[in-house]
């Protein structure tokens, strides 16, 4: 969903072409501004009814209170959901109550799994142009259990790898979702290779190495650092092995997984899961092969859980993101709609 909030002196940030199946047409985003504000949340929703206010959720900003008004633009991705349609009618009808200004929203929804009908494992993503500059959101959901850190891997570079890429048999400008059969006959570009700017989200799975009882005491003594130094999505960051060109605020929250549902207590059952980070925002911005000036930048401005929402066994976590136009295109209006600028939704499962 996009929300554009009021302004007498910076036009909204607005569609050129009022579309909202990403399926169907080219979305290109115009505005003046240099720079976008872009709430991102991640959310395993552990097949459990959200909240009926979502306003905590959608009016993230840290520990401050904040308004769904005060961002251009907001991707939720979840995991999990409980119902899909339900959720999203939800999830709309609360950033359509609670917005300031116009409201634009972008739908993209897929299930993955088996026969594209049972949802499982596996990533969806959507891309558009913000003046001339690319974004893409990818949401996924890796592998799970402790030790299945090489399947992690291997799910990030599939997707990393073969998420929008376009099979040798279509039209680069297609803008429908690339069936998983016709994918491997792709040509192979990274999702860095292809948008100036890329966001994952999601449930990545990564787990904490640990026994339960030093994670609980770590936890209580605040001892985040050590855990830290025990994730494995960040072990494997600096072995190379997995999003070497992204980068992820601090983790100076507690772990995100496995709490009892509607507590805050930790996983109590009798397999005493340890708490870890799975639930993870990561960015990333290309930089131009002949100079070290990017076309865009993104800055962290806030990362954390939403405390208030406990229903699944998962904590929701966003990033407030700041993105800089800092080689913004002029096109406006029905001038910047171009086929290579098509917004896009694909899955890989």
């Amino acid at each position: 969903p996009v929300s554009t909030p009021p302004s007498e002196t910076t036009p909204p940030l607005r569609p050129t072409q009022r579309t909202s199946k990403m399926n169907h047409g080219a979305l290109i985003l115009a505005s003046q501004k240099q720079a976008v504000s872009v709430l991102v949340i991640t959310w395993n929703m552990a097949n459990k009814c959200p909240p009926s206010d979502l306003s905590a959720l959608l009016g993230w900003n840290g520990s401050q209170p904040s308004e769904v008004g005060d961002y251009d633009m907001i991707v939720v991705g979840v995991q999990e959901a409980h119902d899909l349609d339900k959720w999203e009618k939800s999830l709309v009808s609360g950033m359509a109550q609670s917005s300031k200004g116009e409201f634009y929203h972008i739908q993209s929804v897929v299930s993955t799994g088996i026969g594209n009908v049972i949802g499982n494992k596996g990533g969806v993503g959507i891309s558009l142009c913000v003046n001339g500059v690319s974004l893409a959101f990818v949401n996924c959901h890796f592998q799970a259990h402790q030790n299945a850190v090489e399947a992690r891997n291997q799910d990030f570079h599939r997707i990393h790898t073969e998420l929008f890429s376009t099979p040798s048999n279509e039209s680069s400008s297609s803008n429908k979702v690339t069936p998983i059969e016709s994918v491997s006959n792709a040509e192979s570009n990274t999702l860095t290779e292809q948008f100036d700017a890329v966001v994952w989200l999601g449930d990545l799975n990564y787990r904490v190495e640990s026994n339960r009882k030093a994670a609980d005491f770590m936890i209580k003594e605040g001892m985040l650092e050590v855990m830290r130094a025990n994730d494995q999505l960040l072990k494997e960051m600096q072995r190379g092995n997995v999003f070497k060109q992204y980068k992820e605020g601090m983790l100076d929250f507690p772990p995100t997984y496995k709490y009892d549902k509607n507590s805050e207590t930790y996983d109590s059952s009798e397999k005493q899961r340890v708490p870890s980070w799975t639930d993870r925002i990561l960015f990333s911005c290309q930089t131009s092969q002949n100079d070290d000036n990017p076309k865009t930048r993104m800055n962290l401005l806030k990362y954390g859980p939403v405390e208030s929402i406990k229903s699944s066994d998962h904590r929701p976590v966003a990033a407030r993101l700041a993105v800089e136009m800092l080689k913004p295109s002029s096109v406006q209006g029905s001038q910047a709609l171009y086929a290579d600028d098509a917004s896009r939704a694909c899955v890989i499962q």
